[in-house]
């Protein structure tokens, strides 16, 4: 069987590679070799090295590598294939202004094509406009299956009057346990963590759409940190970065400089998703905006701190017990109470178990595989989709330029 991937691969962002990384995982216990997989990536060399697949350029039209696109290759990767996957991922949101008709494109495509579809481990976030709830309805509505990673995804498919059977799964980033891990790449070796020091792990990111939420972030961090190595006198700061985090670190290291705080920082693009989690598994605690260091941390044991800037941090953090504190004000005495308990030892939400998530990870892959049943849509339905998606671009795109304002 051959299986076609959407998503955001391409290394930029630790959470999309790991959440690939577990898939793969329960589609080899399946017996579904990587030779028959083929990712639709925005960078083919880095998603081939690391998860040994076959790679197909693919990006948003908001992007300067478009030209790149071969409309050739996509579609013959498209028709040849048994099954497409869209996800894992929170790819139904539209507060990046690209989101929905970047990853939803090769639906419409796969549709013309009569191919199989599936939604897999999908998050969704509040959509704001009437135009992109409309497209996620008729989208869902299309698919030939769909499986949610949360509880609140699926409430919020519901209302938006999806009909088709909304089924819930779990996160594939919850397959990846450390400790099950031997030696990943040459890079881990002069990463590990020292054991003798405190290792504090930080990953925070920009929002473009609601700065405010990252200078609170900042501020929280940056006030936190010192307060742990007044407790934690030998402490080494390690920052985990994805493609666009960098320029948010960078405005905080000068106060890590001035008080001669050691610091380090990790590029998720130069190592493999698996090196990443293991680094993190080797934190003695995380403090994190991006929902996949905290799902790492959890699973792996290491206390952690969820900094809530979109609905999928706040309810991950709530179903598995997690702390976690709303960006949308400098809540530093709720931090400061978190990281008290940790210092004390009285620290006790470490997440629950993950027992029966392999196991239903892999019973809805395996739904996938076994079910041949395809929808096949009118070509009004598609054209109309077609329309609609249209519109949300020209509306991203005048949100884009408001933006670089």
């Amino acid at each position: 069987m051959n299986i076609t991937f959407v998503g955001n691969y391409g290394g930029a962002n630790y959470g999309d590679e790991v959440v690939l990384a577990g898939i793969l995982k329960c589609l080899e216990n399946l017996n579904i070799q990587r030779k028959n997989i083929t990712v639709f990536t925005s960078n083919t060399r880095y998603t081939v090295k690391w998860h040994k697949v076959n790679a197909i350029f693919f990006t948003h039209i908001f992007n300067r590598k478009f030209y790149k696109l071969n409309p050739a290759y996509i579609w013959y990767a498209l028709k040849n294939t048994n099954l497409i996957i869209i996800g894992g991922g929170t790819l139904l949101e539209d507060k990046n202004p690209q989101a929905l008709v970047h990853y939803l494109t090769l639906f419409l495509l796969g549709k013309l094509l009569h191919k199989r579809i599936v939604l897999f481990a999908i998050g969704v976030e509040n959509l704001r406009t009437s135009i992109n709830k409309e497209i996620v309805r008729r989208v869902c509505n299309l698919a030939d299956a769909i499986y949610v990673r949360d509880k609140n995804s699926a409430l919020l498919l519901q209302s938006l009057r999806v009909i088709n059977s909304i089924n819930l799964t779990v996160d594939p980033a919850t397959t990846i346990i450390c400790k099950e891990q031997e030696s990943i790449d040459d890079s881990l070796k002069k990463e590990e963590s020292n054991s003798d020091q405190f290792n504090l792990g930080i990953s925070i990111r920009e929002c473009p759409w609601n700065p405010q939420f990252t200078k609170n972030a900042q501020q929280l961090i940056t006030y936190i940190i010192q307060k742990i190595i007044e407790e934690k006198k030998k402490t080494v700061v390690s920052f985990f970065c994805s493609e666009t985090d960098y320029r948010v670190v960078h405005r905080m290291l000068p106060i890590l400089n001035e008080r001669k705080i050691p610091y380090r920082i990790i590029y998720a693009p130069l190592h493999a998703p698996l090196t990443i989690a293991r680094l993190i598994s080797k934190m003695d605690l995380i403090i994190s905006m991006r929902l996949h260091p905290i799902i790492t941390a959890t699973i792996n044991s290491i206390p952690c701190i969820g900094l809530a800037y979109m609905d999928k941090v706040e309810n991950y953090c709530k179903e598995e017990n997690v702390p976690y504190i709303l960006l949308d004000k400098v809540r530093l005495h709720e931090l400061e109470k978190y990281v008290k308990h940790f210092t004390q030892g009285t620290w006790l939400n470490k997440g629950k178990s993950r027992t029966e998530k392999d196991k239903q990870l892999k019973d809805n892959l395996k739904e996938c595989l076994k079910s041949k049943e395809i929808k096949l849509p009118k070509l009004t339905d598609l054209i109309s989709l077609f329309a609609l998606m249209i519109a949300s671009s020209v509306i991203a795109l005048i949100k884009l330029l408001r933006m670089a304002r």
